[in-house]
Parts: C-alpha cells; structure tokens; sequence
C-alpha cells in the first residue's frame, strides 16, 4: 500500500489527498444485483470522501459507490449486471481519499 499525501488551500478550505493502493478480495454477486462488501484498510477516517478505482476489468462488474462506515474500513458497491454470477475484480485497488484539514 503506498500513501501520498497533497496539500491543498481554496480560500479558507484546507485539505489533503491521499492515495491508497490496497489488495482487495471482493465475493462473487449474483446477476443484476449490487452488493455492498467491506474491508479493511488502514488510515480512513469516517470524515473522508473517498473514490474507488480497480486496476482491472470484470465483464459486467462495476463500482458504483463507495464510503467510510467506521475509521479503518471502505465498504464499496458492486454491481453486476449480467445474467450471470460473477466476482469483482480481485487484487489492486485505488482509493483517492479526500480529506479535510481541520485548525
């Protein structure tokens, strides 16, 4: 996993943006279904907005949301809209986190 932090200023806004590069393991979703999976990764705050991006492509697979439902854990939606069941992309995934620095 690697980290990358950037500091920003938009008038009285401050921020960081951090890149995270876990490996991820998600279950198989049956056809036109989503599926909500957690998992764990070190440094989110539940304060963060995150962006999933998988390294890889599954047919009929896609990202559609992603969130931080306890500090230390992303949970992301899949969805599968095939006709049949099918796994999310396993292995590298990157979360762009966007983080708000408090004074």
């Amino acid at each position: 996993m690697s980290n990358n932090y950037s500091v920003f200023y938009s008038g009285t806004c401050a921020g960081q943006i951090l890149c995270l590069q876990p490996e991820l393991t998600p279950l198989s979703i049956n056809p036109m279904m989503a599926s909500e999976q957690q998992f764990p990764v070190d440094g989110l705050l539940t304060t963060d907005t995150v962006v999933v991006n998988c390294t890889g492509n599954v047919a009929d697979v896609c990202v559609t949301s992603s969130r931080v439902p306890v500090d230390g854990r992303i949970a992301i939606t899949f969805m599968n809209y095939g006709t049949g069941a099918a796994t999310p992309y396993v292995g590298l995934y990157r979360i762009l986190v966007f983080r708000e620095l408090t004074t």
